[in-house]
């Protein structure tokens, strides 16, 4: 999470619009990840994003096949039929994805699309390039925001709605399950799932920091997160992992704070996620707080967002088809600053009017305060009639912080007030309202005992402190809470 409102930065709303469709138009085989090596190494070369070419290049240098082959055909031949070559496999359903979104995109058109990348779900062959359904699901996540639905103010029920959530919502009756947040990159991931499933939690989020663990030559070191998804295999917990931060050499800022320069990066990381991890995860939160430039170092808006969450669901049903899909969790703001963030209901209001909903089987929500700004009971309601009520929410964070020695990290002022006292009393007072809302699918607790040497924004959160040997009396309260959940 990131509260820091004050961080300095430049921001700049856009929308996507025609340009988009000359970027689409040129997609060929763009991204590609080599399997996990058969000796254990926890290493995995993503190869560079391959140069774009223009649409008329494009379509010279593919198979004619490739582009008059009707999308019927494309979705109901077998991988042997859809791929004679490897080369021939990651043009073939690219081209046709490309094809059917051009000249004129339209919702039928990306329904089609979409269905090219269900059918790469059969891919999933070592002579098959993982490619395929990433440039795919690129090609549509490129082009859905500039479908011509008029302007942003106009009604987004007009908007594309090609796709039904995973786990099916009927509002006002969402069973709310209950996790925390862990590090399993600094703590003994082990000692963090036993103490969650001690005070009862069913849930365990762990932060995947993509810029942290891939290096600039594209290998990927999945160490720690072996360690975590294993650890919570063994103890029973399920998984949610919150995928953030690009690579610094995939950026042209240089630096980890912001999506990629070409989504399709994203894809191939997706694919090597979920691929290592084959029905080890149990939900992908798309990104973390977008709404901030200190997470998101690129333009901000919901549409330029949009493009992200379209190509995370796409992956996942591509790769990952049980595993629930939640938009980033923003930062609840009741005000707007052309230098540090977006307000969180204009944000989601954008992301809604380009078809987001469309693209997740929960709405995320971040509920860590201000008080009286990020609360679960103000801001439940809120999204949940943003949304139409058609996705429940889930708060991928939620917490109370307090200070530590008597003194707040800048920005956290607002929490010199609290104390243990109130700690208690306010989570279990989220968590009942969570739960008895019927609108709230997940809720995790930020955080069970993230400290980081007690520096930054993390550990005045925290329930367990190595550093200063605390231990919340909240722990107590919510073993009770869980008991009867």
């Amino acid at each position: 999470m990131n509260h820091s409102l004050f961080a300095q930065g430049v921001r700049a709303r856009i929308y996507v619009r025609a340009a988009a469709l000359a970027v689409v138009g040129g997609m060929t085989a763009m991204t590609g990840c080599q399997p996990a090596p058969s000796d254990g190494s926890s290493q995995m070369a993503i190869t560079p994003t391959a140069q774009m070419m223009a649409p008329s290049e494009a379509r010279a240098a593919l198979p004619t096949e490739a582009w008059d082959t009707p999308i019927a055909n494309v979705t109901s031949v077998t991988p042997p039929q859809m791929a004679r070559s490897t080369a021939q496999g990651a043009t073939q359903i690219t081209a046709t994805a490309v094809s059917v979104l051009t000249p004129a995109v339209t919702p039928a058109r990306i329904a089609q699309a979409t269905q090219v990348v269900q059918a790469a779900q059969a891919m999933q062959r070592p002579d098959i390039p993982p490619s395929a359904a990433a440039s795919a699901a690129a090609t549509v996540a490129t082009a859905f925001v500039d479908m011509p639905f008029g302007s942003p103010s106009s009604s987004r029920s007009t908007g594309p709605r090609v796709a039904s959530p995973t786990m099916p919502y009927t509002p006002g009756q969402a069973h709310t399950e209950f996790g925390a947040q862990i590090d399993g990159c600094v703590k003994p991931p082990e000692q963090s799932m036993a103490l969650a499933r001690e005070i009862g939690f069913t849930w365990v989020k762990q932060q995947v920091r993509w810029g942290d663990i891939e290096g600039i030559d594209g290998v990927v070191h999945w160490g720690c997160l072996d360690q975590v998804v294993a650890a919570a295999q063994k103890a029973g917990l399920k998984l949610l992992v919150s995928v953030t931060t690009a690579p610094a050499h995939r950026r042209t800022l240089r630096d980890t704070l912001g999506p990629p320069d070409h989504l399709e990066d994203l894809g191939g990381f997706l694919y090597a996620l979920f691929t290592r991890y084959p029905g080890k995860i149990s939900a992908l939160e798309c990104w973390n707080e977008p709404n901030l430039w200190a997470e998101w170092h690129a333009a901000i808006g919901g549409a330029g967002y949009a493009q992200m969450l379209a190509l995370c669901y796409l992956s996942a049903r591509a790769w990952a088809p049980n595993a629930m899909v939640i938009s980033a969790g923003v930062s609840p703001t009741d005000d707007e600053s052309i230098w540090t963030h977006v307000g969180d209901v204009p944000f989601l209001k954008e992301l809604f009017h380009y078809g987001g909903l469309s693209y997740a089987d929960c709405v995320g929500a971040h509920a860590n305060g201000p008080d009286g700004v990020g609360e679960v009971a103000l801001i439940t309601p809120r999204y949940a009639a943003l949304a139409d009520e058609s996705r429940p929410l889930c708060f991928s964070e939620f917490g109370y912080a307090l200070p530590m020695q008597g003194q707040a990290p800048k920005g956290f002022e607002w929490i010199m007030a609290h104390d243990a006292q109130m700690q208690t009393k306010q989570l279990i007072a989220a968590m009942r309202f969570a739960r008895d809302s019927g609108k709230v699918r997940l809720a995790i607790l930020f955080n069970l005992d993230i400290e980081w040497g007690g520096k930054g924004t993390n550990a005045p959160y925290a329930l367990v402190r190595d550093g200063d040997s605390w231990t919340s009396p909240a722990i107590d309260q919510l073993k009770t809470f869980l008991k009867g959940a």
